[in-house]
C-alpha cells in the first residue's frame, strides 16, 4: 500500500480508496496503540458516513476500545468533547472541503490536536499489517452514545450579538445543525444557505460552502447582512464577507485578528500572502510560515510561543481559546469584534495583498511528475521570472489527486505568466510520460 495520510488525514472516493474495510482496520490499528482506550467518533452528514463509522467503530471494539459515538458533528466539536472525556483519541470521518464522492479520516490524539506524524508512521504501519494478513487479538470493547451539548453550551457562552445581522453558508455539511442556532441564541439575526438537502440531490460543498466564496458574497448583499461566513464540510475552517461582499480569507483574518488581540507573534504558512507578511512586520508583530496543513500550524505556534495562526483556506487556531481550528467559534468571535467595533474592525487600507494566482492540474501521479527533468527546468525559470519579490509553490496537494500551482508577485501579470509555465509544464509532461492518468486543469485568480 501506499503512504495512507495526507496533510490533513485520509482521503480519498468512497468505495475506491475510502473503504469500510480500511476504516475497520484504521479502529483496529488505533485500538491496538494503546491498551483498551477510550476514542470519541464523530462524522460529517455525506451519505458514505454511515457505513465508514459503523466500520470504524467494529474495529476499535474488536480491539477493546471503547467507543464514543457523537454522530454528525464539527470536527472541532469532536475534539472538544475528546477534553471533556479525557478519550485517548478521537476519529472524525470527514473530507472536510472534498466533493462529495469523497470521505475520509482525521484522527487527533489526547490533546485534542491532529497526531502527529510520528503517529501517523506508527497506524500506517499497522494498517498494513492488518492488509498484508497478519492476525491481532481480538477484545470485546463498548459502544457508548455521548451527546454534544457540552460543545453547543461552549459555543453559546460568547459575549452577545444583539444588533449584529450575520449571513451563513453552511456548505450543507456539519455546521448546519450547530452554527445558525449558536448565532441565534446568542441574538444575531440570521440568514441561511447552503442547508442539508435531505433529498440527497444536492451534496455537501457542491456550489456552497468556503470553497466557493462568491456564493456568500452575493448572498450576504442580497440579504443586507452586516457579515457573512462560510463554512467547509467539517467546519472547521471559515471565510468572511463583508457588508459590500468583499471576502476576506485566513490571510486577511489572521492579520485582523491580530490587530485586535495585540498578537506578538503569529504563525502563517508557505502559501500565506507576502503583503499580509509585510504588513504584520511593520506593527512590530513575529511572524514564521509553516507547511502547510492546520496541524503544521498549531505544531509552530506551540513551539514559538505564538497565540494565533492560520491558514490562507481559513483554518484559524488562537490560544487559549481553541485547541484546535474551529470555524463556528472563529465566526461568532469576529461578530463579538464587529458588534463592538464595527466597519472600524477591518482596519482598511492597513494591509495591501500582492497578486496571487492558483492552478491546479489534476493527476494521481503528483510526485513522478515534478521529478521530471522538463518541470524541474520550467519551475525554475518561473522562479528566476518572479525574481526576489515573487513566490512560487508547486507541490502534490495533501487531500486531493492534484498537483497545486501558487504564483506570487507585485504584478498580477508576472504571478500569472509564472503559474501558467508550470501548469503549462504539468500538462505536457503528463500527456507525453504519463499519457494513461487522468489530466484535468483548474485556476483562481486573487
Amino acid at each position: 500500500m501506499n503512504q495512507l495520510f495526507g496533510t490533513d488525514g485520509i482521503r480519498g472516493a468512497f468505495g475506491r480508496d475510502m473503504t469500510p474495510r480500511l476504516c475497520f482496520y484504521v479502529g483496529r490499528a488505533l485500538a491496538a496503540l494503546t491498551a483498551t482506550p477510550t476514542v470519541v467518533v464523530g462524522r460529517d452528514p455525506r451519505p458514505s458516513g454511515e457505513s465508514l463509522t459503523a466500520a470504524l467503530v467494529s474495529g476499535l471494539t474488536a480491539g477493546g476500545a471503547t467507543a464514543l459515538t457523537c454522530g454528525v458533528v464539527p470536527t472541532p466539536a469532536l475534539s472538544f468533547l475528546m477534553q471533556k472525556r479525557h478519550a485517548d483519541f478521537g476519529v472524525m470521518i470527514t473530507a472536510s472541503h472534498n466533493p462529495k464522492e469523497d470521505n475520509g479520516i482525521k484522527i487527533f490524539n489526547r490533546t485534542g490536536q491532529k497526531v502527529t506524524r510520528c503517529q501517523e508512521l506508527r497506524i500506517e504501519s499497522l494498517v498494513h499489517a492488518l492488509f498484508r494478513g497478519e492476525e491481532f487479538p481480538y477484545i470485546c470493547g463498548k459502544v457508548k452514545r455521548i451527546s454534544a451539548k457540552p460543545y453547543r453550551e461552549h459555543l453559546e457562552s460568547l459575549p452577545p450579538l444583539i444588533g449584529v445581522s450575520v449571513a451563513l453558508d453552511l456548505a450543507r455539511g456539519s455546521a448546519c445543525t450547530y452554527a445558525a442556532r449558536a448565532f441565534q441564541k446568542l441574538g444575531a439575526t440570521v440568514y441561511l444557505s447552503g442547508r442539508r438537502d435531505f433529498s440527497g440531490r444536492l451534496g455537501i460543498n457542491e456550489n456552497c460552502g468556503a470553497t466557493h466564496p462568491a456564493v456568500l458574497s452575493a448572498f450576504t448583499k442580497k440579504c443586507g447582512a452586516d457579515l457573512g461566513f462560510a463554512f467547509d464540510g467539517d467546519a472547521d475552517r471559515v471565510l468572511l464577507c463583508d457588508k459590500r461582499g468583499k471576502l476576506y480569507g485566513g490571510d486577511e483574518i489572521l492579520y485582523l485578528l491580530s490587530v485586535w488581540r495585540g498578537a506578538e507573534e503569529v504563525v502563517g504558512t508557505v502559501t500565506t500572502n507576502g503583503g499580509i507578511e509585510a504588513a504584520l512586520l511593520s506593527r512590530g508583530v513575529g511572524f514564521s510560515r509553516a507547511a502547510v496543513g492546520d496541524r503544521n500550524v498549531t505544531a509552530q505556534m506551540i513551539e514559538r510561543g505564538a497565540t494565533l495562526g492560520a491558514e490562507s483556506s481559513g483554518h484559524v487556531v488562537f490560544f487559549p481559546e481553541m485547541i484546535t481550528g474551529d470555524g463556528i467559534f472563529t465566526a461568532l468571535f469576529i461578530a463579538g469584534l464587529y458588534r463592538t467595533l464595527g466597519e472600524g474592525f477591518y482596519c482598511r487600507g492597513s494591509y495591501v495583498l500582492y497578486p496571487q494566482v492558483s492552478l491546479s492540474v489534476s493527476t494521481a501521479r503528483g510526485k513522478d511528475l515534478l521529478s521530471l527533468p522538463t518541470v524541474k527546468e520550467a519551475i525554475a525559470k518561473a522562479n528566476g521570472f518572479l525574481g526576489e519579490g515573487g513566490m512560487l509553490l508547486v507541490r502534490p496537494s495533501g487531500t486531493e489527486n492534484k498537483i497545486r500551482i501558487l504564483a506570487e508577485s507585485q504584478t498580477l501579470k508576472k504571478a500569472k505568466r509564472a503559474a501558467t509555465e508550470v501548469q503549462t509544464a504539468l500538462i505536457t509532461a503528463q500527456q507525453q510520460n504519463l499519457s494513461h492518468s487522468p489530466c484535468s486543469v483548474a485556476s483562481k485568480e486573487v
